[in-house]
């Protein structure tokens, strides 16, 4: 499996923006849509690598990091998994 070949500080913010996106679109499943555990993390998941995969394919950066890398995947389920459970509280 090929891993991105980013400097470690552009790879860390991209992770980081992954994550955040994924807990954004799992919060609306769970407030605005009460949507199941299945319903929350497909949300989170297109919300969270949707955007990155349009940015890669626009600026002809193909196959997308999100395709090379399993961590961005790894990254937005575990942040809708993360939201899922905590917002039954």
């Amino acid at each position: 499996m090929d891993m991105t070949t980013e400097p470690p500080l552009l790879l860390a913010l991209d992770l980081i923006g992954t994550f955040a996106f994924g807990l954004n679109g799992a919060l609306t499943a769970v407030r605005a849509a009460r949507l199941d555990i299945v319903g929350v993390v497909t949300l989170g998941v297109i919300t969270a690598l949707g955007g990155g995969i349009i940015r890669d394919v626009l600026v002809g950066d193909v196959p997308p990091a999100t395709f090379r890398d399993w961590r961005y995947l790894a990254l937005a389920v575990g942040a809708d998994w993360r939201r899922s459970h905590s917002a039954s509280g």
